[in-house]
C-alpha cells in the first residue's frame, strides 16, 4: 500500500505529537533521558563499545578490560554491543553518544509509528481507524517512556513490525526475505524482547492462517507453519554471534530474584489489569483495551483465537512467569504484544463503524469487569473511573449519532492524556550533567592525567552514580573497578562484597559500587582517586580542582610472590582479617608457605558523649533496636582519636523492613549500607554492614539514619595501622606491562621473578582466559578466591594473556551457515512467481 497525501498527512501529526510530547516532558533543562539507569548504562556502554573499536578496529571484541576490573563484554550485550542502532554511531565520531543515543530513541519511536501505521494501511483498513490505531499506539506509555529510561524494552519495535509485515508479505507473495531479517534484526537490538517479540509473530502467524483460511486442513497448515518456521529459524542461525556468547554469559553470571513463586499462584487465574493499563512496564494502554478484549471473546475464529490468547496472558501468571525465563513475574515481558492488543482496539473501531458490536450486552460486561479488576486503593483508581466513565459515553453517544469523531477523538484525548501524564513521572537528567562545565573539566582532568601518566592503573571515581558507574568518558585509557550490569562476572562480585567486604550501598547487589576500601583500593590497582571530599590514608591530593589523589603503593595490576596461603588457612581468618592477607599473601588452592600475621586488633569504642537526633536507641535482650525519624543522626566523640588507623565496624541487620516503610540505610563517616526492604525482588541480601573508615584522624563518627526502625547486634569494632600495609609493594615482583602490545583481549609484558611462587592478575577469573609464559601453553587457576593467576618460577619472563568469550568462536560459525541459508532462501524467493 503506497502512501498518498493523506497518509502522509497522518505521519507529519504523529511526529508533530511526538515532538510536542518530548518538549512537554524535557522542558527546558532536562534531557531526553532519564536518572533510571539511562546514564549509568544505556549510554554508557555504547560509549564503550564505540571507543574500544576506535582503539582496536575489531568490530566482534570479547574482553571489555575499562570496566569491573575486565570482563567478558558478552556481559553487556544487552545494552547494544552488536545493535544495528549502536554500530551506526560507529560512523559518527564527532556526534557525542549521549546525543547520538537520544535522537536515535526518538527517532525509533517515530519510524516505530510509522511502520505501525503502514502495517494497518497494508491489511485494508481505512485511513481513519489506521491513524487511530497508530496514535493510541504511539501513545502506549511504555513506548515513549522507554525511549527515555530502558530504551532495550523497546528499540526492537521497528524490526517487530517489519516481522508483522513480513508475516503478511508470507500469505500473500509467499516472501520470506524481511521475516529473516525482521527476526535477525529484533535479537541483535534485543535479545531478551526478542523472545516474545517472535512469538508475537507465532501469534499474528495462526491469527492470519485463520482468518485466511475458513477450513482448517492439518496437511495444509502444517506445511504453512513450516514455511513460517523456517525464516524464524534461519534470522535465529543469524543472530547466533550475540545468541550463544550472551547465553553463556546469562547462565553464569545473571543475578538471582528473591522472589519465591509457588506453582498454584501460576496456575490460578486472576485479573492482572495491571498488565495492560497504564503501566510503564506493561502494555500500557487505556480502559479502552478491555472492552476491546471483550469484544473479540464473543466473535469467531481468528478474532476470538487473538482474544483468547491476549486475555489468557492477562488472566494466567503462568504465562507471563515463563515468558520471563522464570525468574519472576513482571509485565514488561508483555510489551512485545502491544502492537496485537492496540490490533484489536482496530478490529473493535471498525465493528463499532459497522454496527457489529452489541453495546447493551458489552457494556455491562466491561463495567463489572472494570469494577473487579481495578484496586480501589490504588491511586490512579479515580482515573481509571474516569477513564471507564468517558469510554461509555463515548460509546453511547457514538452509538446514537453513528460520526466517527464522537468516537475517536475522546479516545485519542484519553490516551495522550494518560502518555503525558505517566511520562511525567519519570525524572529526567539535567542538561548540566552532561553538557556542563563539570562533567567537561573532569573528563578533561582524566584525560590529563591518562596522558601524563601511561602506566597502567585504575581510577576509583566517587561522582555521581547517575553518570560514573560505566562511563569512560570516551577515554579508553580510563580504566576502574566499579559495574553496573544486569548480568556480570560472579566470581567478581562475590569477592567485592563478600572477600574483601566493601559496602553494599545501592539497592541492587548488581551494581559494583565505588569504594572508600583503603584495602580493597589497594588491592584492585586503584591509583588514582576521584571525587572524594575527604583525604583518604595513602592517597595525597594532586588537584584540588577536580580532587584528584594518588597513592603509589598501590598493588600493580598483576605480580608475582613467594608469599603464598592456602585456601582453607585464608577461610581460617576472621573475615576482617583477610584482606590484609590478600594483600600480603597470594591465596591458592591447596598450597601455602603462610608466614602471615595479622596487624589488625580489636578496639574497644569508648565514647565521651553521644547526641541524638531525631532518634531513640534501646538495648534490648539480644540486640539494639533504633528508632529513627526524618533527619535522624547520632554523633559519638571518641575518647581516643585515630591517627593512621583504619577503623572496621561491623554489625549484623536482623530484618529488612516493609516496603510502605523504605530501605534500611545507615551512613557512617561518609560510608554507606543499605539493606533492601523484604519484598523487593533484587534483594540485595545486605544484613552484615560493613564500613573500613579510611581517614587520617577520626575523632568523631558521624551515623546517618533513613528513617525506619532498626534491629542490630554483634557490634565488633577493629583498628589497622596504614603503616602496616603501606608498603606491600616491596614483598612482590611487579608485572611490568607493554602498554603498545596491550591492547583488546590481549595483555603483554615482562617480569623478573627472584624465587619460585605464584603469579596475579586482579582480573576477575572467567573460562575465558589462556596465558603462556614463554611462549609456552599454561593452566589459568582461580588465585586470590576470585582472580586469575597460575604458579611461575624464577627467572625473567615474558607473559601473554589472552581472552576469548566462550562459545564466540562457535557462535561465528553457526551466523556464518545462518547467512548462507538466508542467502539460498533470496535466491529461491527471486525465482518464484
Amino acid at each position: 500500500m503506497k502512501f498518498d497525501k493523506k497518509d502522509w498527512i497522518n505521519i507529519t501529526i504523529y511526529l508533530l505529537a511526538l515532538i510536542i510530547i518530548a518538549a512537554v516532558l524535557m522542558g527546558k533543562n532536562h534531557l531526553f533521558a532519564s536518572t533510571v539507569d539511562w546514564g549509568s548504562q544505556h549510554y554508557a556502554f555504547p560509549e564503550y563499545f564505540r571507543s574500544l573499536f576506535y582503539e582496536t578496529k575489531d568490530i566482534f571484541p570479547d574482553f571489555a578490560m575499562n570496566i569491573g576490573n575486565g570482563q567478558n563484554i558478552y556481559n553487556f550485550a544487552y545494552y547494544g554491543l552488536l545493535s544495528p542502532v549502536v554500530l551506526i554511531s560507529y560512523l559518527f565520531p564527532f556526534i557525542r553518544m549521549v546525543t547520538f543515543i537520544q535522537l536515535t530513541s526518538f527517532i525509533t519511536t517515530f519510524i516505530s509509528v510509522t511502520l505501525f501505521y503502514k502495517w494497518l494501511r497494508n491489511n485494508g483498513h481505512s485511513k481513519t481507524v489506521c491513524f487511530t490505531g497508530g496514535f493510541i499506539f504511539m501513545c502506549a506509555v511504555p513506548l515513549l517512556f522507554h525511549a527515555h529510561r530502558h530504551i532495550m524494552f523497546v528499540n526492537y519495535m521497528p524490526y517487530l513490525i517489519l516481522g508483522l509485515i513480513g508475516v503478511d508479505k508470507l500469505f500473500k507473495e509467499s516472501k520470506r526475505i524481511l521475516l529473516v531479517l525482521s527476526v535477525f534484526l529484533m535479537i541483535m537490538t534485543s535479545f531478551y524482547y526478542s523472545i516474545s517479540g517472535i512469538i508475537t509473530l507465532g501469534i499474528y502467524f495462526i491469527y492470519k492462517y485463520l482468518k485466511n483460511n475458513k477450513k482448517i486442513n492439518t496437511k495444509i497448515f502444517l506445511k504453512s507453519l513450516l514455511n513460517f518456521a523456517i525464516p524464524i529459524f534461519i534470522g535465529i542461525l543469524m543472530a547466533s554471534i550475540i545468541i550463544l556468547p550472551t547465553f553463556h554469559v546469562i547462565l553464569s553470571g545473571r543475578s538471582d530474584t528473591t522472589v519465591t513463586i509457588k506453582l498454584a499462584e501460576l496456575l490460578i487465574p486472576k485479573i492482572n489489569i495491571y498488565y495492560i493499563l497504564y503501566d510503564s512496564y506493561g502494555v500500557g494502554l487505556t480502559s479502552i483495551i478491555i472492552i476491546a478484549l471483550i469484544n473479540l471473546l464473543k466473535s469467531k475464529r481468528e478474532n476470538f483465537f487473538l482474544g483468547l490468547v491476549l486475555s489468557l496472558v492477562v488472566l494466567f501468571p503462568i504465562f507471563n512467569y515463563i515468558l520471563n525465563a522464570t525468574m519472576y513475574i513482571d509485565s514488561k515481558i508483555l510489551i512485545p504484544q502491544l502492537p496485537l492488543y492496540v490490533l484489536t482496539i482496530v478490529i473493535f473501531i471498525e465493528e463499532l463503524q459497522k454496527n457489529k458490536v452489541k453495546l447493551k450486552i458489552i457494556i455491562p460486561i466491561f463495567a463489572l469487569v472494570s469494577l473487579l479488576a481495578f484496586d480501589k486503593n490504588d491511586n490512579l483508581y479515580i482515573y481509571f473511573l474516569i477513564d471507564v466513565t468517558i469510554v461509555i459515553i463515548t460509546l453511547l453517544i457514538h452509538n446514537k449519532m453513528k460520526k466517527d469523531i464522537y468516537l475517536i477523538l475522546p479516545i485519542l484525548i484519553i490516551s495522550m492524556g494518560i502518555c503525558v501524564g505517566i511520562n511525567k513521572y519519570d525524572k529526567l537528567i539535567e542538561k548540566e550533567v552532561f553538557y556542563g562545565p563539570d562533567y567537561y573539566e573532569q573528563k578533561d582532568a582524566i584525560k590529563k592525567l591518562t596522558e601524563q601518566d601511561l602506566d597502567f592503573y585504575r581510577i576509583s571515581n566517587t561522582k555521581d552514580l547517575v553518570t560514573n558507574t560505566n562511563n569512560t568518558y570516551a577515554n579508553i585509557k580510563y580504566k576502574f573497578s566499579t559495574l553496573y550490569s544486569s548480568t556480570y562476572n560472579i566470581n567478581y562480585n562475590k569477592f567485592y562484597y563478600d572477600i574483601i567486604n566493601n559496602p553494599i550501598k545501592s539497592r541492587n547487589r548488581v551494581i559494583t559500587s565505588s569504594t572508600r576500601n583503603i584495602l580493597s583500593l589497594m588491592l584492585m590497582n586503584n591509583k588514582y582517586y576521584v571525587g572524594g571530599n575527604v583525604k583518604l590514608l595513602g592517597y595525597d591530593l594532586i588537584d584540588s580542582k577536580n580532587k584528584i589523589y594518588k597513592n603509589e603503593n598501590v598493588l600493580p595490576l598483576a605480580y608475582a610472590s613467594k608469599n603464598i596461603m592456602s585456601e582453607s588457612e585464608f577461610y581460617e581468618l576472621t573475615e576482617v582479617k583477610r584482606g590484609e592477607a590478600l594483600l600480603k599473601s597470594i591465596i591458592v588452592k591447596d598450597k601455602s608457605n603462610n608466614k602471615f600475621e595479622s596487624k589488625v586488633v580489636k578496639f574497644d569504642l569508648k565514647s565521651t558523649e553521644t547526641k541524638y537526633r531525631n532518634a531513640k536507641l534501646t538495648k534490648e535482650k539480644d540486640y539494639y533496636l533504633i528508632e529513627a525519624e526524618n533527619g535522624a543522626r547520632i554523633d559519638i566523640s571518641l575518647e581516643e582519636k585515630l591517627e593512621n588507623k583504619i577503623l572496621f565496624i561491623r554489625f549484623k541487620v536482623l530484618e529488612s523492613q516493609s516496603c510502605s516503610i523504605g530501605d534500611t540505610e545507615i551512613n557512617i563517616n561518609g560510608i554507606n549500607n543499605k539493606l533492601t526492604c523484604k519484598s523487593w525482588k533484587y534483594h540485595n541480601g545486605n544484613y552484615n554492614f560493613e564500613y573500613a573508615i579510611p581517614y587520617d584522624n577520626i575523632s568523631v563518627l558521624n551515623i546517618i539514619l533513613k528513617e525506619g526502625t532498626y534491629k542490630i547486634k554483634d557490634i565488633e569494632t577493629y583498628i589497622l595501622d596504614y603503616n602496616d600495609i603501606k608498603n606491600v609493594q616491596t614483598d612482590i615482583y611487579p608485572f611490568i606491562i607493554d602498554m603498545k602490545k596491550t591492547k583488546g583481549d590481549n595483555i603483554v609484558g615482562s617480569i623478573d621473578v627472584k624465587e619460585d611462587g605464584y603469579f596475579v592478575a586482579s582480573i576477575p577469573y572467567d573460562k575465558g582466559f589462556s596465558a603462556k609464559i614463554d611462549g609456552k601453553n599454561i593452566d589459568i587457576e582461580k588465585i586470590n578466591t576470585s582472580f586469575i593467576g597460575f604458579p611461575i618460577n624464577k627467572g625473567n619472563h615474558e607473559i601473554e594473556i589472552t581472552y576469548s568469550s566462550p562459545l564466540k568462536n562457535a557462535a561465528l560459525i553457526v551466523s556464518f551457515i545462518g547467512f548462507g541459508l538466508f542467502t539460498a532462501m533470496i535466491i529461491i524467493d527471486k525465482k518464484k512467481k
